[in-house]
């Protein structure tokens, strides 16, 4: 599934594919590159791999040779570019005398090549972007560099910055289609709906990791907490995050519901309501009712059970009734909280 989810993510999900396409549109255009991308890219490998993919199937970039400069933090344009150069060109370079980018274009030790350096820290992602800046090609074939660098802003070159076109609608994407992929198929829409918003909340987009907390969380089964001290073996200063991060993707998914329910009792018994209205009823603080959708769980919650009295109280309203409004609100009322509702009772509001 792993190979499966991140070919997904780099081919068909917008933000990505769009980092894929707009790095080999500018390669193709013959403008050196910096793709400004976080320290944790999702699938690095597969980026790669599609970035290839595209040059190869691009008329202009087709023919460039990828030579890769895998440490870029240590190994500076000075020590690599020139020895692409012919062998008696390379030993004429005098750096006082000439830049190396007038070099390269000099001498065209570059032609065919693509120089695709990575792991690049801000001091040399700097160091490589003012020799591409010094660099006049007429076309890709007369060589390009790409670089892998922080999210920082570069100088003389094009720049593909991966945060400005993966949101976190891309991220929620991603997760929708694992849960699709991972549940079984009798689950409630309700409940992949809120097993993708925690694994995207959880995991503040980084795709991957969602990916790597889904294998180990058992919706339905799992406290979410629980799944994430699995993964990362031990509970750290990150805990209160993650709690935080619960308890969202629990108040965006579940309080939709809660209202959808409260509103489908309060129809059900909208005669007797109503009256109930009319004779003055009041909420919580004492405050007159004045329309029936005015109602809140905790009043239909008491007006369901022994301790309202019996002319107040809900006619048509049965045992299963008065529980699940029991359950609505509890969980109201915990979310209204800050705190995160068990497994036990999400599995009674959003099933399995």
């Amino acid at each position: 599934m792993r190979d499966s989810m991140a070919s997904f993510w780099w081919e068909s999900v917008t933000g990505p594919a769009t980092v894929v396409t707009r790095t080999v549109s500018l390669l193709g255009e013959a403008q050196c590159v910096a793709i400004r991308r976080p320290c944790h890219l999702p699938w690095e490998d597969k980026f790669r791999d599609a970035v290839i993919e595209g040059l190869r199937r691009q008329q202009s970039t087709r023919k460039l040779l990828i030579e890769v400069v895998e440490d870029g933090r240590s190994t500076s344009p000075e020590e690599v570019l020139p020895s692409y150069a012919l062998d008696d060109e390379a030993l004429s370079w005098r750096p006082h005398r000439e830049s190396l980018a007038a070099f390269l274009r000099r001498t065209r030790a570059l032609q065919g090549l693509l120089i695709w350096v990575r792991n690049l820290d801000t001091d040399g992602a700097r160091k490589w972007a003012e020799v591409c800046g010094g660099m006049k090609q007429a076309s890709a074939a007369d060589g390009v560099i790409l670089l892998e660098c922080p999210d920082v802003h570069l100088a003389g070159v094009s720049e593909v910055r991966y945060a400005s076109l993966v949101s976190e609608y891309a991220s929620r994407l991603l997760c929708s289609t694992i849960a699709d992929s991972t549940l079984p198929p009798s689950s409630t829409d309700e409940r992949k709906d809120y097993t993708a918003a925690l694994l995207s909340r959880l995991c503040e987009g980084d795709a991957e990791l969602a990916l790597s907390l889904s294998e180990v969380y058992r919706p339905g089964l799992d406290e979410p907490l629980d799944a994430m001290v699995r993964l990362f073996k031990e509970m750290n200063e990150l805990s209160e995050k993650w709690y935080i991060h619960v308890w969202e993707a629990q108040l965006e998914c579940l309080f939709p519901i809660l209202e959808s329910e409260r509103l489908r009792i309060v129809d059900r018994h909208a005669n007797q309501l109503d009256e109930l209205c009319a004779e003055g009823l009041t909420d919580a603080f004492d405050e007159p009712v004045k329309s029936r959708y005015d109602i809140e769980i905790g009043t239909l919650y008491w007006l369901s059970n022994g301790s309202c009295p019996y002319r107040m109280r809900l006619r048509d309203c049965d045992e299963s009734e008065q529980t699940r409004i029991g359950v609505l609100r509890d969980c109201r009322n915990s979310l209204a909280h800050r705190h995160i509702v068990s497994e036990e009772i999400i599995r009674q509001i959003v099933g399995y």
